[in-house]
């Protein structure tokens, strides 16, 4: 993801993101898809680990044999230092006569992007050997973690002397930060990626990986990442205000239906704890004669007004996120984290982008 706000926290029912969008392939929590997830309380897809069995793909050289990529890893173009221009010419020749990206792929390593506007050959650079340096990482109270980074170079971060070698100081003299909260984002104004440190270390590890990923869009001209904001509509922090405030009405509003007449409110379980939590929005009300006065104008005038208007900047930041969602180059980042996790048989079995919703459609962005 690129800059963004915090999208960690408690989504609850008001994330009315679409079900299969969010079954996009995601392996860690380095994007908002398992965020979601997360908050919805779903399992994400998980791969069994392996270990590295040394069968990357092979393009050092022109005469060297092509085999299927049995690792998954970064997407890597023309640009990599050690990119085989040989069989990029003629995966490129291939895709021309209209050769099935599959085809073209197990005669030369190559495939194109996760969009038909989007043709530019990639090539795997291996993931599995990637790890986080041990010089970041502390122990409190039993427990592995990162250390607060500030503005350390990637190459200090975590090891990946596959993506160095191809890529040198472009890549690996990126700054990384750690900052409160889940996820992470790559700025490339700044040339930096700051990382969630409240995750644990095999998801920090996949959301370098996917921020990395962004890195080598922004150096090879691929179409690059975004974030919700990028449409206008409503901030996450609106859409975060329009989501408490439908939740608690609406908690209000059954509760109103639900009440015996002369019975307390405060008898209710949960009811003083969140009039607590959102004193601000009912504030000096009478609650107790609101909710039992069906014809009461706070019920049949303000209340269901506010509902309506907090569903409408819910819908209209999740159409803001479904686009998000559909990027190119998120798409591309969040297979990066799937299929860093894939085994050697499921990597031979799926194609790059075959876990995405709509390889092939989805929307390009070169900002």
């Amino acid at each position: 993801m690129q800059p963004q706000g915090d999208l960690a926290g408690n989504w609850l029912n008001a994330a009315q993101v679409p079900w299969d969008l969010l079954k996009q392939g995601v392996a860690g929590s380095g994007s908002p898809a398992e965020d979601l997830f997360n908050m919805l309380g779903a399992d994400m897809p998980q791969a069994e680990p392996v270990p590295f069995d040394q069968q990357m793909l092979d393009v050092m050289t022109a005469s060297s044999p092509v085999k299927i990529p049995t690792v998954g890893g970064l997407w890597a173009g023309r640009n990599a230092k050690h990119v085989n221009l040989n069989k990029m010419f003629e995966a490129s020749q291939m895709q021309g006569a209209g050769v099935p990206t599959k085809e073209i792929r197990a005669k030369t390593g190559f495939f194109g992007g996760l969009s038909d506007a989007d043709p530019e050959l990639r090539w795997e650079i291996a993931d599995r050997p990637a790890k986080l340096n041990a010089d970041v990482l502390e122990v409190i109270n039993g427990h592995k973690q990162i250390k607060d980074l500030v503005d350390v170079p990637l190459v200090n971060v975590i090891d990946h002397s596959e993506a160095y070698k191809n890529y040198g100081d472009k890549l690996g003299q990126v700054k990384v930060s750690t900052v409160d909260g889940s996820g992470g984002n790559y700025n490339d104004e700044f040339n930096r990626i700051r990382i969630g440190a409240d995750q644990s270390l095999k998801n920090i590890r996949e959301t370098m990986l996917h921020e990395m990923q962004h890195r080598v869009q922004y150096i090879e001209g691929f179409p690059r990442g975004g974030n919700p904001n990028m449409w206008g509509g409503p901030t996450f922090s609106a859409f975060r205000n329009a989501r408490d405030t439908r939740l608690a009405y609406k908690q209000l509003k059954y509760w109103r239906n639900k009440i015996a007449t002369g019975k307390k409110l405060f008898s209710h379980r949960g009811t003083k704890e969140l009039l607590d939590k959102h004193n601000d929005i009912f504030s000096g009300l009478d609650l107790e004669r609101s909710l039992r006065n069906h014809s009461d104008p706070f019920w049949t005038k303000h209340i269901d007004k506010m509902i309506a208007s907090s569903d409408d900047v819910i819908e209209h930041r999740n159409k803001a996120m479904s686009r998000y969602m559909n990027l190119a180059g998120e798409g591309e980042a969040r297979e990066i984290e799937f299929r860093s996790n894939m085994t050697s048989e499921q990597l031979k079995a799926n194609e790059p982008g075959a876990s995405l919703q709509n390889p092939g459609g989805m929307e390009v962005n070169y900002r």
